[in-house]
């Protein structure tokens, strides 16, 4: 990450924000009505300058950009029944509701996926892997326990969420691995040991068993996050398989969200937008332009 790109962004408790590029860019504290926010959330240890490249996209496009890292302590957190620790989101949260980016909590039960913002307000949140999931649900835990709910309007899930399996286990601890013999021959380890351990143990208590639904359901008890879904996801990620990712498709629109997705073929685990970068963000902006409104089938036409 350059200086200068460092020099843009402020930093509010756990979150790094950057105004718009873009002459048409409206900041978050627009009086109008017409604001554009993206809350990105980056896999687990992954580098600020990473996810910098995406917020340079979106600032581009005229958003304000609000940046969090994914942490081990985030995954250890979410393990089991472990407090989540609102209160590291406090300044974050007093930052937001200064913007009005948030509202009072209602009824969850009663919004299935529809525009939660007011006007042209577009509110999105780009969550990356499963470790953008688990800074997700503290998140919006977070809120919950402030009775409050982010306006949120479209949600994008990249390589998200998965399921802790014997393939997906294997696939991350051999991801490091770059000798493909040495790969094959730990990969064939870690799968036979990882399926009688979570026969033994399960999975119910797992960091991500626990986190999935914050980024998929509406109607956690807890805190939710309203808008249209889309998956982004391949049939070359080691960590999370493109089954998880379609099983978690079908529970959304069993549940009544609006779901978009877009499956690659060939691009590894959060690398969708290097392989494949016009296809990525063409298919990001065409999302963003779309009604709340579901057809019959739950279904976004891109």
């Amino acid at each position: 990450m350059s200086n200068s790109i460092n020099n843009d962004f402020e930093q509010i408790g756990p979150a790094y924000i950057a105004g718009p590029t873009a002459t048409s860019g409206t900041r978050a504290n627009a009086t109008d009505g017409k604001r554009k926010v993206v809350f990105l959330f980056g896999w687990v240890e992954g580098q600020f300058k990473h996810l910098a490249k995406y917020a340079q996209v979106y600032r581009s496009k005229g958003y304000t950009t609000i940046v969090q890292l994914s942490t081990t302590a985030d995954y250890n957190l979410c393990h089991g029944n472990q407090d989540l620790k609102s209160q590291d989101f406090d300044s974050l949260i007093a930052y937001i509701k200064e913007h009005s980016l948030v509202e009072p909590h209602k009824d969850d039960n009663n919004i299935i996926s529809n525009n939660n913002a007011s006007g042209n307000d577009k509110i999105v949140i780009h969550c990356f892997s499963n470790g953008g999931v688990f800074k997700l649900r503290r998140f919006i835990t977070s809120l919950h326990a402030q009775n409050l709910t982010l306006k949120s309007t479209h949600v994008i899930l990249d390589s998200c969420p998965g399921r802790p399996s014997a393939l997906s286990g294997a696939g991350f601890l051999t991801s490091g691995i770059t000798n493909p013999y040495l790969k094959s021959i730990v990969w064939t380890l870690s799968y036979a040991g990882l399926v009688p351990f979570l026969t033994l143990f399960g999975t119910s208590n797992h960091a991500i068993s626990r986190s999935a639904s914050y980024a998929v359901s509406t109607k956690n008890k807890d805190g939710n996050v309203h808008g249209p879904r889309l998956f982004l996801y391949s049939d070359s990620d080691d960590l999370v398989q493109a089954s998880e990712v379609r099983g978690y498709i079908q529970e959304a629109k069993k549940e009544g969200v609006v779901v978009e997705e877009r499956f690659f073929v060939g691009s590894p685990h959060v690398m969708h937008a290097v392989v494949f970068k016009e296809e990525y963000w063409n298919t990001v902006d065409r999302f963003l332009g779309l009604g709340m409104k579901p057809n019959n089938k739950n279904q976004c036409k891109l």
